[in-house]
């Protein structure tokens, strides 16, 4: 195991070092390689390409040199009226008279260096042979000659090279053939009329010894005429055959490094192209002959670098074996403390004054830290466990406050609107009025300190559906215009170009916000008016932008205020002393809410449409918000509608409810709508009068003694009875309307309970 341990940490070490010292070398020497490779290739290149055009031009002037003789040639006047004087029966003397007047003109062009042979074929294919070489005995056009004119037959005046053919004379011998159409211009007629074909033989050895440079015998090159023929090459026995050793001549581009047939190895490839003559140049520059040169250089790197990994590896490892058994060590103490192992009550014996001793000393450092922060550990895991049970009893008592405190407040509200449907006195309905809003202060205040415990706990969730965005902001104007006309306040809404715009969004999220809003601003706001505006910034098929504000002509925040305002229990006028009461709760839920929806309340104070030096400077809270449109329900109605009642006046319902005044108040609600109501206070009244009636709904608390509402839920679901079941509590925690959905349950209202809340159920699941 240690051996196998040192070994490991040996080769690792080396391994490393290596890796770091030795590779950036071999990259570095490849890339000199590659780079020396590059540049000589590159240099090597231009240097061969440049000779090679070099001797180009030089067979082009040659060439040229032909070109002009045989256009003079084909202006000189005995020529042409010569062979105008052809006829189609002509004696031998007729002929060698005119042998020997175009003889005579001749004479002077055939000792052109390089020409072998000048032929001159009439209209008629009479042929008149002056050069070197012996005319055949019957005197006739052959094989070639009847390519050439062919070939010629579509090209003008000027000179056509042929390429690389047989001589006519010698079909052992390969000749750079050209020809040139004889015409004279018809005064009478205006055409031209044709009258024979110049025909020269080049000489190939002409062309070849331009590429006897010395500096160009270390490579292979090739002169190719325009049909792939060779005229000249490294062997003589080739001349006239096809050149094979690229499949394609006619690509401007080639590919470097090509394999080549005649040698069997990859070669630089170099092409020149004299396109007027129809002549290709091509180079071969061996591997071998680079390899070669850079074999010497490549040795003395590869041995420099052989030597210095050799030292490097003998350093190496005697630097590894010095550290190696404090590192084994550490790393075994490491390993004990991983696996819970390690007595964090010992420690490693310092053996040196160097960087290996400082290692030692700042493990057993970090191990007494370790204990002492194991230590605060436990000590942490306690106190979390404490928290933990003293926020479960923090949320226990919410959950039990919320119902106790809603339950005499559903008395209190449900009675109070039930009241309110009588026949009252003036001064009657005027203490109604105190007893309805002292509640509904009250409810809110519930619902602030409730809905600041869920964002506390960062358990308050969006629930996003479709609900119509104008009847949900025409019925927040309603509500607080009447309480604006209360204050003697002008309320001015400027309300959406939309009889009905359906979003998906959390329609309660965004009634808090903008309760909390214009609650704050009718509060300190004494005189003046209130302006609730809806402003569109944007709309898509998908979504609409909208800025919601709330401007006022009230109290202003003042200057200290304005980086707190939305902290919670923070108001305006905190001290004991304060005209305006509240919990400071409001902005903070209404913020808090609003980064929830993405957004944020944003505040603007004085108020930009109130004149400055006032005692009242006004504020204005506004909020941009982005909402989905529904994609389900249109964006206009003609007028909105009329809730209709669609249950029955022979419905029957059962209240499962053990506090009397619920009772009673749930039994007024319902006697007022004409329905047959039976009461159970407990588990076991319920299921006697289920065992012996049907019903249309079954209204239950949630919270009873003995069995709650959950439980006896899941024993009517087992008996089978698919009756409605609407759940009534004070608990608006979201864990028990999501457990109230999962036993069974139909559908769920928070206490105070409202007779909207009572119809609105009826009508959804009415048969």
């Amino acid at each position: 195991m240690k051996n196998r341990f040192s070994h490991s940490i040996i080769i690792r070490f080396v391994s490393i070092i290596l890796f770091l010292g030795v590779l950036p070398l071999l990259i570095l020497m490849a890339w000199a390689v590659y780079s020396s490779n590059k540049s000589m290739m590159t240099h090597l290149e231009e240097n061969v390409m440049e000779l090679i055009k070099q001797k180009a031009e030089y067979t082009s002037l040659q060439l040229a040199t032909v070109e002009n003789l045989m256009n003079n040639i084909s202006n000189v006047e005995e020529v042409i009226n010569s062979l105008r004087e052809e006829s189609d029966t002509l004696t031998i003397y007729q002929k060698l008279n005119i042998q020997a007047n175009i003889g005579y003109v001749l004479a002077g062009h055939i000792n052109l260096e390089g020409i072998e042979s000048i032929d001159i074929f009439s209209h008629n294919m009479n042929r008149y042979h002056f050069g070197s070489s012996l005319i055949k005995n019957d005197n006739s056009p052959n094989e070639e000659f009847n390519k050439i004119l062919n070939d010629n037959q579509s090209k003008n005046s000027d000179v056509y090279w042929h390429g690389v053919m047989q001589n006519f004379d010698n079909p052992d011998k390969y000749s750079l053939i050209a020809s040139k159409r004889l015409s004279y211009l018809d005064h009478d007629t205006m055409q031209e009329i044709y009258l024979g074909l110049i025909v020269v033989h080049y000489s190939l050895e002409s062309i070849s010894k331009n590429f006897t440079d010395d500096f160009l015998q270390k490579f292979t090159s090739f002169v190719v005429d325009s049909k792939g023929k060779i005229i000249s090459g490294p062997n003589l026995q080739d001349i006239g055959s096809d050149f094979k050793a690229i499949n394609d001549i006619s690509k401007d581009r080639l590919h470097k490094y090509d394999k080549i047939d005649f040698a069997g190895e990859k070669a630089l490839i170099l092409k020149h192209n004299l396109d007027d003559y129809g002549l290709k140049f091509f180079t071969f520059i061996s591997n071998k002959y680079l390899w070669d040169t850079q074999f010497n250089s490549l040795k003395i790197s590869l041995i420099g670098l052989i030597t210095i990994i050799f030292f490097s590896l003998i350093i190496f490892y005697i630097f590894a074996k010095r550290i190696l058994f404090p590192i084994k060590e550490l790393t075994e103490a490491f390993v004990d403390i991983t696996k819970n192992r390690y007595d964090l009550n010992s420690q490693i014996i310092i053996k040196s004054i160097d960087e290996i001793g400082e290692l030692q000393m700042w493990f057993n450092l970090f191990v007494k830290n370790m204990q002492e922060k194991n230590n605060y550990a436990i000590e942490l895991e306690a106190q979390k466990e404490v928290a933990e049970i003293a926020n479960k009893a923090k949320d226990n008592f919410l959950a039990s406050i919320s119902h106790e405190l809603r339950t005499p407040l559903n008395g209190v509200i449900s009675v109070s609107e039930l009241l309110n449907t009588t026949e009252l006195t003036a001064e009657q309905k005027e203490y109604l009025i105190v007893i309805q809003q002292s509640s509904d202060i009250l409810y809110s205040l519930i619902n602030q300190v409730l809905d600041f415990s869920k964002i506390s706990a960062n358990k308050l969730l969006l629930t996003s559906d479709n609900f119509d965005l104008i009847q949900m902001l025409d019925k927040m104007a309603n509500l607080y215009s009447v309480q604006a006309k209360i204050k003697n306040l002008n309320f001015i809404y400027k309300q959406l170009p939309y009889k009905s715009l359906y979003v998906y969004n959390d329609e309660i999220a965004l009634q808090k916000i903008l309760i909390n809003l214009l609650s704050n601003s009718l509060k300190y706001t004494n005189h003046g008016q209130i302006v609730f505006s809806i402003k569109e910034l944007e709309r898509t098929e998908e979504k609409i932008d909208l800025r919601i504000s709330v401007a006022d002509t009230g109290l202003g925040i003042p200057e200290t205020k304005k980086k707190t305002i939305f902290e919670a229990f923070e108001q305006v006028d905190g001290s004991l002393s304060k005209k305006i009461s509240g919990t400071g709760l409001g902005l903070s839920i209404a913020q808090q809410l609003s980064h929830l929806m993405q957004s944020e309340i944003k505040l603007i104070c004085p108020n930009p449409e109130i004149a400055a030096n006032t005692d009242y400077p006004g504020s204005v809270f506004y909020l941009d918000l982005t909402l989905a449109l529904s994609k389900e329900l249109s964006d206009y109605t003609s007028e909105k509608t009329e809730v209709i009642n669609t249950f029955s006046q022979d419905t029957k319902c059962l209240v499962v409810e053990d506090n009397l005044i619920n009772q009673k108040v749930i039994s007024a609600i319902l006697n007022k709508l004409k329905i047959e109501v039976h009461i159970a206070s407990n588990w076991r009244e319920c299921l006697k009068l289920l065992e012996n009636n049907s019903y249309d709904y079954i209204f239950m608390d949630i919270q009873m003694p003995e069995v709650t509402g959950f439980e006896l839920t899941k024993m009517i679901r087992d008996k089978g009875i698919k009756t409605p079941i609407i759940a009534v509590s004070g608990n608006v925690v979201d864990e028990i309307k999501v457990q109230a959905m999962n036993v069974g349950m139909d559908d769920f209202i928070v206490k105070p309970i409202k007779s909207s809340e009572i119809i609105r159920m009826l009508n959804k699941y009415s048969r």
